[in-house]
């Protein structure tokens, strides 16, 4: 059921997470109006534009993975290789999104 939705899931998944770009161009107003902070310290508002940017990037590659699935399998085939995957199945993910590729083309 999930590999079906996947590209959906992760739209959203990240749309959701791209919205802290707010936190980076309002620093100030961001936090003070949803997180009930008020920084006025020069040094706290360059981390709190620095992680809402780190955020918004992770989201855009979310979105991107949405549309791109299969560009990711073969990176994270070499990161398993190095030991970078965290035990991921990286041939069991390769053959799970071409299968949905090839579905998604076929209709």
């Amino acid at each position: 059921m999930i590999t079906s939705n996947i590209s959906t899931i992760l739209l959203i998944t990240g749309l959701v997470t791209m919205l802290p770009l707010l936190q980076f161009l309002f620093p100030a107003a961001f936090l003070k109006l949803l997180n009930k902070i008020e920084i006025k310290d020069e040094a706290g508002l360059f981390f709190a534009r620095h992680w809402g940017m780190m955020a918004f990037i992770v989201g855009g590659l979310l979105v991107y993975a949405a549309g791109h699935g299969s560009a990711f399998a073969h990176r994270l085939r070499r990161a398993d290789r190095e030991g970078g995957a965290g035990g991921v199945d990286c041939n069991q993910l390769e053959q799970t999104v071409r299968q949905g590729l090839c579905r998604d083309l076929a209709v």
